[in-house]
Parts: C-alpha cells; structure tokens; sequence
C-alpha cells in the first residue's frame, strides 16, 4: 500500500478517476492535509465521499478548520452547508453558535436540521432564547427540522439547569 506522500501525488492527477481512487485512500490516513481534505469535500462529495469526509473533518484538530466550515455556510451547494453546520457542531465551538442560527433558516432542509443538531452539540446556553423563539417561526417545518430544534432546547436547558 503506498504511503500518504504516494497518495498525494496520485490525488494530483489529470484523470479524474485516478484522482478520486486516491481521494478515497487519503480519508483513511490520520496525516492528510486539511486543504486536501476541504478539497475532497469540495470535489468529490457526490461521487460516494461526502459522508466520509465529513465524518473525517469532524474529528480534524486543525485550527483553521472553523474559518473553512464557517466560509463553507455560504455556498450554493446543499450538502456542503450541511457539512459545515455537522462540521462546526463540536463541544464548545461557541464561536459557530450565530453562524448555526442563522442556518435555521436555510431553504435546503436537511442544512436546517443539521444546524439545529450542531447547536445541540455545540452546548451553547446563549442560544436557548433565540432557539426558543425560532421554534415558533418553524412550527409548519418538516418534522425532522422541528426535532432538531428540539433537542437543542433540550440539551440547553438540560446544560442551564446542571450549570445553575
């Protein structure tokens, strides 16, 4: 099996195919690049990757990480702001909470939900109001985006009433 720095080259290729037997090694090595990573997401998302890398970027310790997913809320492709919210959804990541809220009110639903599970995991009590408030503008929403709302008001005041 050829090592990270063969795998990269690989990834370098014209050939597409090439490029994305490669971008399939390279989510199973601990020391691929964050730039490498993002650019998987980016490119090959459709092509059977997008559960995986984001479920590789989620657990990324990368610094820089936060400004890639938070620029990410903003494209036009669904499932990449759909990553970004799983992706900012980490224990504490307060600084994602604003930028979480504001996806509540993405058109695409499957964005929505996984901002309000992002927010649930984030475990910022700050947001209980506005959650709380949303919750009622989001009355006539698919079930699955009324759940998500849900168990982050859940999580919230389950997290207020353990840190009162």
């Amino acid at each position: 099996m050829p090592d990270i720095n063969k795998w990269l080259t690989l990834f370098e290729s014209e050939n597409r195919v090439i490029r994305l037997r490669a971008a399939k090694h390279l989510l199973d090595c601990d020391e691929t690049p964050l730039s490498t990573l993002l650019e998987i997401l980016d490119s090959y998302a459709y092509d059977g990757l997008g559960g995986k890398v984001m479920r590789v970027l989620a657990t990324c310790s990368n610094p820089a990480l936060a400004d890639a997913m938070l620029n990410r809320l903003s494209s036009t492709d669904d499932f990449i702001r759909e990553a970004a919210c799983t992706v900012l959804g980490q224990p504490g990541n307060t600084r994602a909470t604003p930028h979480l809220l504001a996806m509540l009110d993405d058109p695409h639903l499957m964005v929505r939900r996984a901002a309000g599970l992002a927010i649930a995991r984030v475990g910022d009590s700050s947001a209980l109001q506005s959650l709380v408030s949303r919750k009622s503008r989001h009355a006539n929403d698919d079930i699955n985006v009324k759940w998500a709302i849900d168990k982050a008001i859940s999580a919230l005041e389950k997290q207020t009433q353990n840190d009162g």
